[in-house]
């Protein structure tokens, strides 16, 4: 369309194509051309004939009232702050927001949402005013550990019995069942988790948890599930164990050192009973399954599955200088603060025995081999090579005093 002097005039004043201002300014903002008029200082006459020009559709006389009766309702809307106060603070529903305002809820759900201010859930929004939605925690320790039902924990929170029982459905927790809620009327609460780790890191079993509480195992295995605390099963047979050891670098390690010391692997076979017991019934089990196993154990270092690497290939498994590499890295694979000192002391006694045939024949090579593992170990190893090295190094002094 070919734009008057006029229109290029208005063009140039306010920055843009007048189309483009029209259509934002009328149809979109829903300025009357009275308005627009005004802006561009124009007649409305003309403002009305270029809408034309420009094929932009004209506000039929209903659709003109709606804008101006929106506007109106605009012009009344409450501040962020002030609408929050309401929702929130005062829980006012959406319906009574609107009667104070003179709007419908429509228009209140649209502010809210403007405002970016969060809706309350379906449950939520029924509770009472001086009433707020329980925490996981809270209604976990509420329903759980002190045994309270759905309708006394809502009487304490001013809400009713089913608005706790949806709650517990949004987390995700099981109801209790008639089994144990019949051990509850007999003052039988369940157990917090950390009472329960320690039953079963002290060796309890399920058929243990029902002695100690007098339930049902479904109800035993019940807790444990939601408590996330998994039984370990007893290592009978050699498959068990083979398949144990494929899974546990540390055990593999701890099990080819045992093959090597050949008759004098007690004190490993007490470190790893005592890093295991959880896995198996006696140390007399362990040292069976041991003996039993011997090929496969000397087959999987020879596989390197013991993670020695480019050890390998150094040693001659007849060689027991290959010991102190396998212990070393089974140390290091497991946590500090499961090795005791009682670990720490079977270590050095098992080292005192292999250093002490080189150290009679050669002090001084012995000493620098203990120190340059010193150095290159952390941990538990660092401080079982440092005390290695001080007690050889006392005998030197000892024997350089007898001299």
């Amino acid at each position: 369309m070919k734009k008057t002097p006029m229109m290029r005039e208005i063009e140039e004043r306010i920055g843009q194509r007048l189309d483009t201002y029209l259509k934002r300014n009328y149809s979109k903002n829903g300025d009357s051309t009275i308005d627009i008029a005004k802006q561009i200082d124009v007649g409305s006459s003309t403002i009305f004939k270029w809408l034309k020009k420009f094929k932009i559709p004209i506000r039929t006389k209903s659709e003109a009232r709606e804008i101006i009766e929106a506007k109106k309702r605009e012009a009344e809307k409450p501040s962020k702050r002030e609408l929050s106060s309401l929702y929130h603070s005062r829980r006012m529903t959406t319906h009574e927001i609107g009667e104070e305002f003179n709007v419908t809820p429509t228009t209140v759900s649209r502010w809210l949402r403007d405002y970016k201010i969060s809706v309350r859930d379906p449950t939520s929004a029924r509770l009472k005013t001086n009433a707020s939605k329980i925490s996981k925690k809270d209604l976990h320790r509420l329903y759980f550990i002190e045994g309270l039902t759905t309708e006394r924990i809502g009487e304490k929170y001013n809400v009713s019995g089913s608005s706790v029982g949806k709650w517990m459905k949004e987390y995700d927790f099981e109801l209790r069942t008639p089994a144990e809620s019949k051990l509850l009327s007999r003052g039988v609460k369940r157990p917090a988790k950390e009472e329960l780790e320690k039953f079963i890191e002290d060796g309890g079993s399920i058929k243990g948890l029902t002695r100690e509480y007098n339930l049902a195992k479904q109800t035993a295995r019940r807790w444990l599930r939601e408590y996330e605390i998994v039984i370990k099963r007893k290592i009978r047979t050699s498959d068990q164990f083979l398949n144990f050891l494929n899974q546990n670098p540390p055990a593999q390690n701890l099990s080819a050192t045992s093959l090597l010391l050949n008759g004098e692997s007690v004190d490993i076979e007490q470190i790893m009973f005592g890093l295991y017991q959880d896995r198996f019934g006696s140390q007399e089990k362990l040292h069976e399954l041991l003996h039993e196993n011997r090929a496969e154990i000397q087959g999987l270092l020879v596989e390197g599955l013991t993670n020695l690497g480019a050890y390998i290939g150094n040693f001659s498994l007849q060689d027991r200088s290959i010991i102190p590499v396998l212990l070393g890295q089974a140390m290091n694979q497991i946590e500090e603060s499961r090795i005791g000192s009682s670990v720490e002391e079977k270590l050095i006694r098992i080292f005192r025995d292999l250093y002490s045939p080189k150290f009679n024949v050669n002090s001084r090579d012995t000493l620098e081999s203990i120190f340059e593992r010193r150095e290159g170990s952390e941990g538990v190893m660092k401080r079982v090579y440092k005390k290695l090295y001080n007690h050889y190094q006392s005998v030197l002094e000892l024997e350089q005093e007898l001299d």
